[in-house]
Order: C-alpha cells, then sequence, then structure tokens
C-alpha cells in the first residue's frame, strides 16, 4: 500500500501562513521532507495529491465501526490519498493539518467543520497536536439535503460555542458505546446537531495569510527601524512590488499604515513606564511629536493627550491586529435564531397593546372590576394556523438578512400548538383577548426583569386592567389578527428565554432582558423596570392592592 510520509512529530513550518505556501510548494517541500525522513531510516513514498490510485477503504473491512463518531489524537490515522463510500465529516479541536481534495486545498485548525462526500478522493496531512472527531455515516443516515449542504458549504469556521458544544455532545455520546440502542439515538441527536450548526455557521474561514504577509507584519512589530517597503520585502525575500500588493490585496492596508500601526502597539507598551508623551513616540519610532500626533488621532480617533487623561492601567488601544489569528475562533453561536427575533414586532397586536396601555392599563389599580372577556370568536388554538405564514413574512421584512432561516425554522414549527403546550398552562383562553394579552404582557415583564409567572391574584388584576383600558376593536378578523401576533410574540420569546438561559452563558440572559426592556421603551413608551406589569414593584400587584406599595401609580409611570 503506498503510504505519504506522516509528518505528525515534526513542525509543518515556522510560519502560521504555512498551508498557503505549502498549496503552491507541496511536492517541491514533500520532496525535501522526504529527504530528513529517510536520514531518520522512516519508509516514504511520495506522491503528490490526487495523483495516481487511491485506497478504496470500502475493501477493508474492519477499518472502522459504521455510522461512528470517533476522536483522532496527535499521530493517529493514515494519511493516504484514499475515498470511502461514506459520508464524512471532521470536526478540529486542537492542532493543525490541511486537507488535499481533488479539486481544492483547506487549512485545518481549531473549530473547522469539513465535510467529505461520498467517494470523494482526499489525503489528510496532520500537523503537530492535530485533534479531532471523524463522522462516517451511511446513506441511511443522510439525506439529499445534507449531501447538498456538504458539497455547497464543505468547509465552515465555527464559532467558539459551537465548536465546543459539539466537543461536548460526542465526548458525552462516545461513553455510550457499551450500549447500541442509546448510542444510536445519541448518534441521530449529534448528526443533526452537527447539521444544524454546520447550516447555521457564518461561513468559510477567511483567506490564509500569505507567509510574506504573515513575516513582514512580524517584522514590523519586532524592528522599529526598518525604512521603507523595500527594505521589509528584502528582508522576507520577495520584490517591493508584490509585497506591497499582497499587503493591500490580503490585508486592505499598505505598508506605511501598518508601520504606524506597529509604533502604536509599541508606544501603548512604553507609555505606561514613561508617562510622557513625546518620551514614548520617540521611543516607539516616530520621528516627531507631530507625526505622533496626526498618526495618532486618524488611527485611534481622539488626540493622543484626551486618550493619556482618560486611560486607566487596563485600557488598550483598539488596533488593528498584526499578528496572525487564524487559530483564534470567533466568539458568538448562531445556531439559535430565538434570540435574534426578541425584540420581534407584529403590527396589529402591537398597535392595540400601545393603545391600550396608553388608556391607563396601570392606572386607579383600587377600582378594578371582573370586566367582561374581549372575544376573538376562535375555539382553538389551531384556528391560528393559517395565519403563521403572514407572521413568519412580518419576521422575514424586519429581519432582511436572517429571513431564510426564518422561513426555514418555521417551516418545521407549529407556532400555535406549541403555544398551547407551554404557555396555554397559565391560564391562556384562545377565545378571550384579555387573557392572551395577559399572557403577552406577563412575558414581557418576566424577561426584562428575570421574574416567574404572576401569581394567579396578580394575573387576574393583570387581565381586569387589560379590559378596562382595552382599546376598541372592529371586525372579528382583525382580533383573530391580533391574537395571532400576541401568541406569537409570547412563544417567540419564551424561547429565545428558554435557549439564553439554557446555555449557561449569563450575558445572554442580560441580552434578552435588555433587549425586551428596550423593545417595551420603543413600542409602548414604558419601562418596565420601573413599572412593571407584575411582580411587587407593579401598581398592579396584589401587594399594592393592600396598601403595601408606596409609590403612587402615576409616580411609577412618571419615573419612566
Amino acid at each position: 500500500m503506498p503510504m505519504v510520509g506522516h509528518l505528525g512529530h515534526r513542525p509543518l513550518s515556522g510560519l502560521s501562513g504555512f498551508p498557503a505556501f505549502f498549496f503552491h510548494f507541496s511536492a517541491s517541500l514533500a520532496e525535501t521532507e522526504n529527504a530528513h525522513l529517510l536520514e531518520a531510516g522512516v519508509s516514504f513514498d511520495y506522491r503528490p495529491p490526487m495523483v495516481g490510485s487511491v485506497e478504496n477503504f470500502g475493501s477493508f473491512a474492519g477499518t472502522r465501526m459504521l455510522p461512528d463518531i470517533r476522536r483522532t489524537g496527535p499521530g493517529a490515522g493514515w494519511e493516504v490519498a484514499h475515498h470511502h463510500e461514506e459520508l464524512e465529516f471532521n470536526l478540529i479541536v486542537a492542532g493543525r493539518g490541511a486537507y488535499f481534495l481533488e479539486d481544492n486545498n483547506y487549512e485545518l485548525k481549531p473549530g473547522s467543520l469539513v465535510w467529505i462526500l461520498p467517494h470523494q478522493r482526499h489525503r489528510l496531512m496532520r500537523g503537530p497536536g492535530l485533534d479531532m472527531w471523524v463522522g462516517s455515516l451511511t446513506s441511511e443516515h443522510y439525506t439529499p439535503e445534507i449531501l447538498a449542504l456538504a458539497a455547497a458549504h464543505p468547509l465552515k469556521a465555527l464559532s467558539a460555542e459551537d465548536a465546543i458544544a459539539l466537543d461536548r455532545l460526542y465526548v458525552h455520546l462516545s461513553q455510550d458505546a457499551d450500549r447500541p440502542d442509546v448510542y444510536a439515538v445519541g448518534l441521530q441527536y449529534a448528526v443533526r446537531s452537527t447539521i444544524h450548526i454546520a447550516r447555521t455557521s457564518a461561513g468559510p474561514p477567511p483567506p490564509v495569510r500569505h507567509p510574506a504577509v504573515t513575516q513582514a507584519l512580524s517584522l514590523l512589530r519586532r524592528e522599529d527601524e526598518i525604512a521603507n517597503l523595500s527594505a521589509l520585502a528584502s528582508m522576507c525575500g520577495v520584490s517591493t512590488k508584490y509585497l506591497g500588493d499582497l499587503l493591500v490585496a490580503q490585508t486592505g492596508r499598505g505598508f506605511v499604515e501598518w508601520r504606524n500601526i506597529a509604533r502604536l502597539e509599541r508606544f501603548q507598551d512604553i507609555y505606561p513606564t514613561s508617562e510622557d508623551l513625546l518620551t514614548a513616540a520617540l521611543a516607539a519610532g516616530f520621528g516627531s511629536y507631530t507625526q505622533f500626533h496626526r498618526v495618532f488621532q486618524d488611527v485611534v480617533g481622539t488626540t493622543p493627550g484626551d486618550w493619556a487623561r482618560k486611560r486607566d492601567d487596563t485600557s488598550r488601544l483598539a488596533l488593528p491586529l498584526m499578528s496572525q489569528s487564524a487559530d483564534q475562533m470567533r466568539p458568538g453561536s448562531q445556531r439559535l435564531i430565538w434570540p435574534s427575533l426578541a425584540d420581534c414586532s407584529f403590527a396589529a397586536s402591537d398597535r392595540w397593546l400601545a393603545a391600550t396601555i396608553g388608556n391607563g392599563l396601570l392606572e386607579n389599580p383600587e377600582s378594578l372590576t371582573e370586566g367582561e372577556p374581549i372575544p376573538t370568536d376562535l375555539e382553538s388554538f389551531e384556528e391560528l394556523r393559517d395565519l403563521q405564514p403572514a407572521l413568519v413574512e412580518e419576521l422575514c421584512t424586519a429581519n432582511p438578512a436572517d429571513a431564510g432561516r426564518i422561513r426555514e425554522i418555521f417551516a418545521h414549527h407549529d407556532l400555535f400548538g406549541a403555544y398551547r403546550q407551554r404557555l396555554a398552562i397559565f391560564g391562556a383562553d384562545v377565545g378571550d383577548l384579555s387573557s392572551l394579552a395577559t399572557i403577552s404582557l406577563a412575558v414581557l415583564s418576566m424577561e426584562a426583569n428575570h421574574l416567574l409567572m404572576p401569581m394567579p391574584t396578580d394575573a387576574l388584576r393583570l387581565r381586569m386592567a387589560i379590559r378596562r383600558a382595552a382599546a376598541g376593536i372592529g371586525s372579528a378578523a382583525e382580533r383573530r389578527e391580533i391574537a395571532g401576533g400576541l401568541v406569537a410574540q409570547s412563544m417567540i420569546l419564551s424561547m429565545a428565554s428558554v435557549g439564553a438561559r439554557g446555555s449557561g452563558v449569563v450575558v445572554n440572559s442580560a441580552r434578552i432582558a435588555d433587549t425586551v426592556h428596550e423593545f417595551a421603551m420603543r413600542r409602548f413608551g414604558i419601562d418596565l423596570r420601573q413599572t412593571p406589569f407584575h411582580g411587587p414593584r407593579s401598581p398592579l400587584s396584589a401587594a399594592t392592592a393592600a396598601g403595601e406599595w408606596l409609590a403612587s401609580p402615576r409616580m411609577a409611570l412618571s419615573n419612566s
């Protein structure tokens, strides 16, 4: 079997931008590496990627359990050009490497998710410390749509949150391998979750910087006496014009801009010791204070003196990154769409709620009476299902960048059936608009203030207040439209909150709370943190009715 030399025990390159260079000169580099390996007594038969015959792993019956997800650490695996019948995906956990395919090459780094199509010839070259998960799926475990997704997006750069989530999921699954029934169900979920994350991730990683660009920026950071682009190009072993063009093409900035940024980096490291702007500027490489002042203001947006007066010991200038940051995963999972829709707005229900709140919803709570229900002429939540397409289009109009995802998500969601299961237990009555509005306003107060659902007495008082202040409603069709908007808003916000809390990241829940707070201020003109619709601070609470609330409702409203 012709094997490709295993380089796992040797550094791939001294440059972090190695893969881009390697792809262009793989044959010559491999021949050089071949000589080193032969000297070490290692058998090595080099072939350029995808040239000649490839191994068909289908003929090796014992190579893997199918289907499965398994972890391969540093030094594991065969580096042979091969293909197989299964759909394969790889999640890179640590280290570096490169994939050679028939028509493309990929750099691998932490957070990379790579799809290999059935019968697609490929070869993996491992860098030091490459640690990754490998999933192998038979045709029973994927659909034509999944195959199309893998073909359209063979390489995705996952967020740190998504990469960590998948790693933990795969680890958990691996510990159930002694229970085939549990493992099979877990594998199905893991595959679906992987596909969902691949579908919702931002896209492929940014292009790898040319090694000359990486080296040039590194030199500018270290050397403060590089006079011009020609001197820098000579140090990098390329022509002046070539380096100048590369810098602009791959970074969007030229030599002078990067030299100034490097000097500003050195300045902010020197200044805390000298505490003198001129001394630090000259030591950083600037020719004069005038030059330093102009560059500082252009790049930072303020004067050096103003920055020095306002800075503290931990403050750093927000400068463009000069270091190669390809190994750094970006923050922010895009897997769950609900948090981005937490301030969703539906015109009919928003108008009616705003008018109802404006009619004095929170005023004179001592005079509340039971009042009459506000009929919707509906007998079940299922009767609202035909409104879902119109509500989805409202969301798409308000969120055009996510329109495709919104339509796809709601194609699989029965919004009104989910509402009946999740929120109807709190007393929601589809036949009474005041009941649906009570749930909607209670959910807004809950999320803005991290409150529990209202006690029955508080919910009753809020419903009574809504009935008293309710704005006029015309036709039965208008009442249905308002009901649909109230249900959709409550359900989406509830799911956003569940997702944020479930993430275990405190800032996610805080972000939902801030979003809801700002939404209520913008749409209804009310500060839910000063004047919530339920809870001990609400003018409508049972404690207020008993005289335990000291501030008057009007005072609370005026503070908003």
